[in-house]
């Protein structure tokens, strides 16, 4: 039988729905072998049940499997002799007495004081009860089995007390992943389509499909960064800013706290707990400190007087005061009665006899309770007022039926999802406007860019807020005789500028100038061209959608005055101006500022410009993977060389010129206007430069180069 295309892609699209099948529903894909090694030592007291002696007779132990990937068990065994003879013999059975898999191990394999891991063979399902039965076999000294307390235990185990974990394999695909998979199969499917059978709507089911692998491309490497092991900051990268967000998220799940004095109604801040503050935000640690050990204190107790060593954060400040109370995981009450600052601890003084974390429990687990004994919140939120932090506000929201550490992951995917997305449409718009060499060339930059790929899936940043306005202006450029299409672009650029400056007004020069650019560089077109009646139209609709992004900033700057001001947005707006505004550019008074700001103040325009050039930073010195920061200067250089070539010989494209000094020019903006911020944060902000001017320069040397060999081609 002769197989037709059509055939072909039938029988495609069943293996394509078989495979996404066994990815999805079943989850057929697992690997590993993965369990909770818990270590005896660390066992309390009061967990510990003694141990079992095989000489009794066989033990028994219900479990209940919580995933469909059960791949073992293990067991801690103690007393264990030798090259002890005989062997272990573990029966599992199910609910009604038939035997799924018996498994055998000479006990001459297991070490004395160890866990020993079983594997099993057999299908289990999840959350089904199965019995699995314990004996040791022509043994005169059998090992012993740990016991604990049934409280110790979480649900896989049901019933039985001997010391045990299951083991289960890790789905090789998670959700995140499964979902980027679906998408690039069923676009790929599409193009097929497109190419196989007459459809109606043949292009635009196309162009979905393009944009569905793009997105795909974009997205798996700004969430698992696939492309550039060298980019070591990526897994860290900010994660000091993006702490206020969790901080914000984190609070808004626990429901009561203690929040600062006219803190209420903004989106961001720092989360503290008498463990420590998440995230790391400013000086805390990324991760709550481990209690003080030293010779004066062991796990945050004092070895010689009945007094507490907890974290010196913003929360232990405010309710470890004396006349409070602080109460024990064991229940026990103390009534505080000094507290004295030692760096990075609190040392709480407490009345009567000496605590100890092993008859008190952790000092991390304690609570506070005011002088009449009513429980305090056990968290503390303190606002960050830099800015509205709309970003908290919505991820909080979105957060709401996760837990904390879900919430984070799925929120930090749907970033990256939601930049991937936006550059795609940016890279759709300009092979659409101009060509696909250009588009190529944006493309791969967002696509491999150090810089961009550390940002994208940050929460605080919010990356994608950047390069909307971008996409609008582009598209505004392209519909520009629609007057339909100026009306939705002039609220767009409205929205755009007003959420992202309701996110932080960083780099908020560069990128109303990423809004306008395209509609600038047709401007000059039109005038070189002479066409009169075009250039009027798109001066007139530059300026309006330049005042309407305007307004937006005002908008954003209100809501957030609103707030700082306590309903008084004058106030509010001079409070921002002089704590906020003047830190980051160049008018401050050193007075009103701490000394570690004052360098910034007084460093030159000049001197901040000079260091971005040299692209180089602690954490990423690269422009692309391969591509070295020290390079940058000659990037910079070449496509000027390249235009001076081409004026001689009258092939100058005014437009790449224009593209070249408009894209300089924006990202040079912050640097000058935000000039003490860009002193400070050269960590961050050389991010800038790939708001179009790198992008601009590979393209005008690829252009160059092909225009080269087609010149060379065409003479041979």
């Amino acid at each position: 039988m002769k197989l037709t295309k059509q055939k072909v892609f039938v029988i495609f699209s069943i293996l394509l729905l078989g495979i996404m099948t066994l990815i999805g529903p079943v989850d057929y894909f697992a690997h590993g072998y993965f369990t909770d090694d818990i270590s005896v030592e660390n066992i309390s007291a009061n967990q510990l049940a003694g141990d079992y002696n095989f000489s009794k007779g066989a033990y028994t132990e219900k479990i209940v499997p919580q995933t469909k990937h059960m791949t073992g068990l293990q067991l801690y065994f103690t007393h264990q002799t030798t090259n002890n003879n005989g062997e272990l013999e573990i029966i599992i059975s199910d609910g009604t007495g038939n035997i799924v898999e018996t498994l055998n191990v000479p006990l001459a394999k297991i070490r004395d004081n160890s866990w020993y891991k079983f594997y099993t063979n057999a299908k289990y399902v999840k959350g089904k009860e199965y019995t699995v039965t314990i004996n040791v076999l022509g043994s005169d000294l059998p090992p012993h089995l740990v016991e604990v307390t049934p409280g110790f235990y979480l649900a896989d185990i049901t019933d039985g007390h001997a010391l045990m974990t299951l083991a289960y394999k890790a789905p090789t695909f998670d959700t995140r992943s499964k979902f980027l998979i679906f998408i690039i199969l069923i676009s790929i499917w599409l193009i097929l389509l497109t190419h196989v059978f007459e459809i109606p709507f043949k292009n635009a089911v196309k162009r979905i499909g393009t944009i569905g692998v793009l997105v795909s491309i974009l997205t798996s490497n700004y969430f698992y960064n696939l492309m550039d092991s060298g980019n070591t900051m990526f897994s860290l990268f900010q994660r000091d800013s993006e702490s206020i967000v969790k901080g914000a998220i984190y609070h808004s799940k626990d429901g009561a706290y203690l929040s600062d004095e006219g803190g209420n109604g903004y989106g961001l801040g720092i989360y503290c707990t008498t463990a420590g503050c998440v995230g790391g935000f400013k000086a805390e640690p990324s991760e709550p400190p481990e209690p003080l050990t030293d010779e004066n204190w062991q796990d945050g107790y004092a070895r010689e007087k009945t007094a507490i060593a907890v974290h010196n954060n913003t929360y232990n400040s405010k309710v470890g005061k004396p006349g409070n109370k602080v109460q024990f995981q064991n229940g026990d009450i103390r009534e505080i009665s000094k507290v004295e600052y030692q760096d990075e601890v609190i040392v709480i003084e407490l009345s009567g006899d000496k605590v100890s974390a092993e008859e008190n429990g952790s000092v991390r687990q304690i609570h506070f309770l005011d002088r009449e004994g009513n429980l305090l919140p056990s968290v503390y939120f303190q606002s960050y007022r830099s800015q509205y932090g709309l970003q908290g506000k919505i991820f909080s929201l979105f957060a709401r039926p996760m837990s904390k550490q879900q919430a984070m992951i799925n929120l930090n995917f749907l970033c990256a999802f939601l930049t991937a997305a936006i550059f795609t449409v940016i890279c759709v718009l300009l092979q659409k406007k101009y060509n696909m060499l250009l588009a190529g060339c944006f493309f791969v930059v967002f696509w491999v860019s150090p810089w961009i790929v550390n940002f994208a899936k940050n929460l605080y940043w919010v990356e994608f807020t950047w390069f909307i306005p971008t996409a609008i202006g582009l598209f505004c450029s392209i519909h520009i005789m629609n007057i339909k299409a100026r009306i939705a672009s002039y609220l767009m650029a409205f929205l755009s500028i007003m959420v992202k400056c309701m996110c932080g007004y960083e780099y908020i020069s560069v990128i109303m100038m990423g809004l306008i650019i395209f509609l600038i560089v047709d401007f000059i077109s039109a005038v070189v061209s002479k066409d009169t009646k075009k250039a009027k139209l798109i001066f007139r609709t530059t300026v309006i959608i330049g005042i309407v992004a305007i307004l937006g900033f005002i908008g954003a700057m209100c809501m957030h005055a609103n707030i700082k001001g306590n309903g008084n947005i004058l106030l509010g707006i001079k409070e921002i101006i002089r704590q906020d505004v003047m830190r980051r550019t160049s008018g401050a008074n050193l007075n009103e500022y701490d000394p570690g700001y004052w360098p910034s103040f007084n460093a030159s325009a000049v001197e901040v410009l000079v260091t971005y050039f040299r692209f180089s930073s602690e954490f990423s010195t690269e422009i692309i993977p391969g591509i070295s920061g020290n390079l940058f200067p000659l990037l910079s250089a070449v496509p000027i060389a390249i235009f001076v070539n081409d004026y001689h010989k009258k092939e100058i494209s005014w437009e790449n010129v224009t593209f070249y000094l408009l894209s300089f020019i924006a990202s040079t903006s912050w640097f000058i206007l935000a000039k003490s911020h860009s002193y400070i944060h050269t960590h961050i902000n050389y991010v800038l430069w790939y708001f179009g001017f790198v992008q601009i320069c590979i393209y005008i040397i690829c252009d160059k180069f092909l225009r080269i060999v087609n010149t060379r081609r065409a003479k041979e």
